[in-house]
């Protein structure tokens, strides 16, 4: 009898345009503000509470946010002279209790 195995599934290239960064993790104090090495934040060490998904019309704490996204949140941030019609868009798509964050 011979040991037969499933080929695994070919990954599809990454889009052109996507970077990856190695972040460290873990919880800082809550009145500790980190200096992140991006603008907006892709993960590293953060708040212990985290930021209730749905939409912000202003900023909120990158300490807060990052931990969102550990949670598997897709944090969308925005500049404030985006047209209207745009800031609609993503506020459409930020419903409270969801997975997505805009601020």
């Amino acid at each position: 009898m011979t040991a037969t195995t499933a080929a695994r599934p070919t990954r599809p290239p990454e889009p052109a345009g996507v970077e990856t960064f190695q972040v460290n993790v873990g919880h800082v104090a809550p009145d500790v503000t980190v200096p992140y090495a991006q603008t907006p934040p892709v993960g590293g060490v953060h708040h212990p509470g985290w930021q209730p998904c749905g939409f912000y019309d202003g900023p909120v704490p990158n300490e807060t946010a990052v931990h969102s996204l550990e949670h598997g949140a897709i944090w969308i941030t925005y500049r404030p002279d985006l047209p209207a019609a745009d800031i609609e868009t993503l506020r459409r798509m930020a419903t409270p209790g969801g997975t997505v964050l805009v601020s």
